[in-house]
């Protein structure tokens, strides 16, 4: 998006919430304003309901799987997600979730898990950055970061011990 459409997407949005009796910009006045084809916010949307009704039920889906958690059979017992999404794997037509323990136990898979974790965290720590009671948490978020291998080289020679052996898993439960 260029930042002319930005600027303008960002007055409709500003428009939308100064329109509402409570002050909060709320998705629903977001549609409703952006039905008219005269607004720019308009054409981000998917107004052939056949198939925004198919692309709802694929975000359905996705959070369909994941809300699917595992316990990870270790002392002590910890609960995780059992798919997660690679960014790797979104460029794939459809993209995709791969079970915890298949990308805890690749190299591969583990670094660019690794990699997306640090990079989400970058966007949290911008959202962040002023509060300074956050600063020892920056710290050690630096450290990993500064300490992980960023090259497929150094990715082959991680030792078998900085990985996590395969854990025996078990579903914990499932919440829909």
């Amino acid at each position: 998006m260029n930042t002319e459409t930005s600027k303008k997407i960002q007055a409709e949005l500003e428009t939308v919430k100064s329109r509402s009796p409570d002050g909060l910009l709320k998705p629903e006045d977001v549609v409703e304003f952006a039905k008219s084809p005269d607004t720019t916010l308009h054409s981000r949307f998917q107004w052939d309901d056949s198939k925004a009704a198919h692309s709802y039920r694929i975000d359905q889906a996705r959070e369909i799987i994941q809300r699917v958690f595992v316990t990870v059979l270790e002392k002590p017992e910890t609960e995780h997600r059992a798919f997660v999404s690679l960014v790797t794997d979104r460029v794939r037509d459809g993209g995709g979730y791969r079970t915890l323990v298949e990308v805890m136990n690749s190299a591969a898979h583990r670094a660019t898990y690794v990699r997306q974790a640090l990079n989400d965290v970058t966007f949290w720590r911008q959202k962040y950055e002023a509060i300074v009671e956050l600063q020892p948490i920056f710290a050690a978020i630096d450290k990993v970061a500064d300490s992980f291998p960023t090259d497929a080289v150094k990715e082959e020679t991680m030792t078998k011990s900085s990985r996590l052996k395969q854990k025996p898993v078990k579903q914990k439960r499932v919440v829909v």
